[in-house]
């Protein structure tokens, strides 16, 4: 039934990699200092994907809404409800996953209710009236990726009269071919695990899902030509304003330099602070997640301090990093981790975020790199975002 793929120590703690013998790939994360078991499915290709993206956007929440396999609305939430688990569908636009989150002896009922989750749709349409009245859906907008994406409609909010006049067939139709395959995705699972608990529910669910031939194939899509010299401005005053610089990175840049990237983005932020930007932040941010076109670096620093900040990344990307830099990123990694590493939706949003980027080894270290500091990312040049608080997801 299992074949050993790999056998790890991961940051903290052991990690196993099996594959199913229907060919789904799961990586397994122990993590002892969590009294909950929390699980992902991910997959690459979403909505955007898609003839409608609207009706695919919408489809993984409507048939939840619906019911999934043999239970109806209803008694499905109630199953849910009674048994403690979290669980939720969702489409992105390039990206797609099934995740669960429940006390270790529900493990085998909240992987039947994932099983199930790969079954051919039921769409009820009174589920549609519910979500468009009762504000059941719930949207994956963020305005600063919107705007940063120069308010691509892939990435726009989903008004309640939008969703009313979805069309059923095709939101049916997209989550056959989204959620028909489980070999599609990989699995991962973490948290307070019995490794023979799990072998025997992962045998008794998700293992037993025939493996189909066709699969949900993306077709290819070009993005929204990208902006820049763009500003976004809401506070009256500018000492408590809050902001945020984007500067671009190499559109050629593949998925994995992304992980590059997040290493660098640590050894700046030790940089910046040590040169006095105490409050500083630098991140990766891509609007299109998982793919890196059209990716950014964002540096968020108090809006008084722009002027100093960018005479400073100027003589970084002169000068290069140091080895205290790169020490210092160790500490600014450290400090951002700190008190999660003991929780399980800790690893398996980490684990998930490697896995969609395409790396197939989890144990891989990404270290701070000169060479992405003064080649892919393009420091002449930014969108500036400035509020009184930090932009939501960066």
């Amino acid at each position: 039934m299992w074949k050993l793929l790999l056998l790890v120590s991961l940051w903290v703690g052991a990690m196993e990699g099996l594959t199913l013998s229907n060919g789904m790939h799961v990586i397994v994360k122990t993590e002892k200092g969590d009294k909950l078991i929390t699980g992902q499915l991910v997959a690459q290709g979403g909505y955007a994907h898609f003839s409608d993206p609207l009706a695919a956007r919408i489809a993984p929440q409507l048939v939840m809404e619906s019911g999934l396999g043999e239970k109806a609305s209803d008694p499905f939430w109630s199953d849910l409800y009674e048994h403690g688990i979290d669980f939720w569908i969702e489409s992105d636009p390039f990206s797609r996953s099934i995740w669960f989150e429940c006390p270790p002896e529900e493990l085998t009922f909240a992987l039947r209710i994932t099983a199930s989750a790969f079954q051919p749709p039921r769409i009820d349409p009174e589920a549609l009236k519910r979500l468009s009245e009762k504000g059941g859906y719930k949207d994956t907008f963020f305005p600063f990726s919107y705007w940063l994406s120069g308010e691509d409609p892939l990435l726009a909010p989903l008004p309640s009269e939008k969703i009313s006049h979805m069309d059923l067939k095709q939101a049916a139709l997209f989550y056959a071919e989204a959620f028909g395959n489980s070999t599609d995705f990989t699995l991962i699972v973490a948290g307070n695990i019995d490794p023979s608990i799990l072998t025997q529910a992962l045998e008794q669910t998700i293992g037993k899902i025939a493996p189909k031939e066709k699969k949900f194939a993306p077709f290819p899509l070009q993005l929204k030509p990208r902006l820049l010299h763009r500003n976004h401005v809401t506070p009256e005053k500018e000492e408590e304003a809050v902001l945020t610089l984007a500067f671009p990175i190499s559109e050629s840049l593949k998925p994995l330099d992304a992980l590059v990237i997040d290493a660098t983005n640590f050894a700046i932020q030790s940089h910046l602070k040590r040169k006095g930007f105490l409050a500083a932040e630098v991140g990766l941010h891509l609007p299109y997640y998982p793919l890196s076109d059209h990716g950014w670096v964002v540096v968020t620093i108090f809006s008084l301090e722009k002027e100093k900040l960018l005479q400073t990344l100027q003589l970084l990307k002169k000068e290069g990093l140091t080895s205290e830099d790169v020490a210092g990123a160790k500490s600014e990694q450290a400090a951002q981790t700190e008190g999660w590493q003991s929780r399980s939706d800790y690893w398996r949003s980490q684990l998930a975020h490697r896995v969609l980027l395409g790396e197939t080894n989890p144990e891989t270290a990404y270290t701070p790199s000169n060479e992405c500091l003064q080649n892919r990312i393009d420091w002449e040049r930014y969108n500036e975002w400035k509020t009184e608080a930090i932009p939501e997801e960066v």
